[in-house]
């Protein structure tokens, strides 16, 4: 939950980032995807410790989302989502780079290794791609080698980079390359910004670090050096680049990660609310500075980027546009139709065969299904989900699984295109040092589960 200290630095006129000057009369977009990154350990959310000075004078201009999911906990099928206003099933990008082998097998270890992934539909429009139709000039700078041309994340950006595992100081040196290009001409910029700091391998970072003897308060007390790291050169690069109340910006994080909450560190095959609940903040022409209590989903970023900038909604997608809200203007039914939405989310692991998560977001309550089992949650008693509930709660949670039903019964799409990659040694080094590499111990000697994937004929 947010603090009240966070409501009353509303009413306070600190000293914030830079206005832009000379604003056009479309506004800048910036999209600032911050890997990984929790909420709960930013300042702003009540976190214990300092880790997000700047952020938080960001967040005190900023309609912010005090329960915002992704539609997953991947970055490749969660940003897939933010670039096409669709949930997994729909878009197709179901899993991003992630070695399939077992260590013990020596003889795997010398030959390339080859991944099947699925592009983006060729008829579904991206992010990008709106906006480059509209006159913007697109620029993509991003970090994960999730987002590259493999999946087709550089489509409709002019200029499109990826600097696999670059730190903030070097996408603010990279960044900065392009500041003249981007600051001189007539037409409006927009640009996708892909932070991995938070990321595993956590780097100790001075001077929040401090040694911890348990390895998951160790692993917890890094990220949270590597937030504050990164908050520090996004002051930079925000001041650089004077991004104020004039540019159109929303923040937010792609997944979360976990530190021990239900027995692993990172983000493996799971849906549990450390990982899919997520930071949404926008910032910028008529946006009013609020705390918004209904659920936003990382879907619905674009519809609401479009309608913010004063554009024509998109062609398709189940995201909806939280304009409304953003600008304290909802009308009494439409606010009943936010807190009356379900948010889902989808995972899929393909070894040693494939198997499916789902989940269901509503109100405070969640449910996840995993392997025909379903886990009911209360986030208002149980933050965490410690306790199944789905016997204490037995009418909600039927209501909440009925609307995870009719989501599912919605099946996948036909519009994949899936494409081979090959990877070399050296990617499959960097996918092992961002823990994209399963091993022996992920799977169990024979794995007999029932999926549940069927679900239920209409009655």
């Amino acid at each position: 939950m947010l603090t009240l200290n966070f409501v009353a630095a509303l009413l306070i006129q600190g000293e914030g980032p830079l206005a832009s000057a000379g604003a056009p009369d479309r506004p800048n977009v910036v999209v600032l995807m911050l890997d990984t990154l929790r909420p709960d350990h930013l300042s702003f959310f009540g976190y214990s410790k300092p880790t997000s000075p700047f952020l938080d004078s960001v967040a005190r201009e900023s309609a912010v989302f005090e329960e915002a999911r992704s539609t997953t906990s991947w970055t490749a099928p969660a940003c897939a989502s933010l670039f096409t206003g669709h949930y997994p099933p729909a878009h197709g990008v179901l899993e991003g780079f992630f070695a399939h082998r077992r260590r013990s097998d020596k003889a795997e270890e010398t030959s390339p290794e080859v991944l099947i992934l699925n592009q983006f539909p060729e008829d579904m429009k991206l992010l990008p791609e709106y906006f480059q139709a509209e006159g913007y000039r697109t620029y993509c700078l991003a970090t994960n080698l999730n987002i590259g041309p493999e999946i087709g994340f550089d489509r409709g950006f002019d200029r499109f980079v990826c600097l696999d595992d670059g730190t903030a100081d070097i996408v603010f040196r990279e960044l900065d390359k392009w500041h003249e290009e981007m600051s001189s001409g007539d037409q409006p910029y927009f640009l996708y910004l892909h932070l991995m700091d938070p990321h595993m391998p956590y780097h100790p970072r001075e001077p929040l670090y401090e040694r911890q003897e348990d390895e998951i308060a160790d692993a917890r007390s890094r990220y949270d050096s590597e937030i504050l790291w990164m908050d520090g050169w996004l002051e930079k690069i925000f001041k650089r680049w004077g991004w104020g109340s004039e540019t159109l910006l929303v923040a937010l994080s792609d997944h979360g990660e976990e530190f021990g909450e239900h027995g692993q560190i990172g983000h493996r095959h799971s849906l549990h609310v450390e990982l899919n609940k997520i930071l949404l903040l926008f910032r910028g022409p008529g946006i009013q500075p609020a705390l918004i209590p209904y659920l936003g989903g990382i879907h619905d970023v674009l519809p609401t980027l479009l309608d913010m900038a004063g554009l024509q909604p998109p062609n398709e997608g189940t995201g909806v546009s939280l304009g409304p809200l953003l600008r304290g203007s909802a009308s009494e039914e439409q606010k009943l139709a936010f807190r009356d939405r379900a948010v889902f989310a989808h995972r899929a692991k393909f070894r040693p065969k494939t198997s499916h998560l789902w989940a269901a977001n509503y109100k405070s309550f969640r449910m996840i299904q995993d392997a025909g089992v379903d886990l009911f949650f209360d986030l208002s008693r149980d933050p965490f989900e410690q306790l199944n509930r789905v016997s204490m709660l037995p009418i909600l949670s039927q209501d909440v699984r009925a609307k995870l039903w009719d989501f599912r019964r919605q099946g996948f799409g036909d519009r994949s295109n899936p494409v081979e990659v090959e990877l070399d040694l050296d990617t499959l080094s960097l996918l092992d040092a961002l823990g994209y590499v399963d091993s022996e111990e992920d799977f169990p000697p024979e794995d007999l589960r029932d999926d549940g994937e069927s679900p239920p004929e209409e009655q």
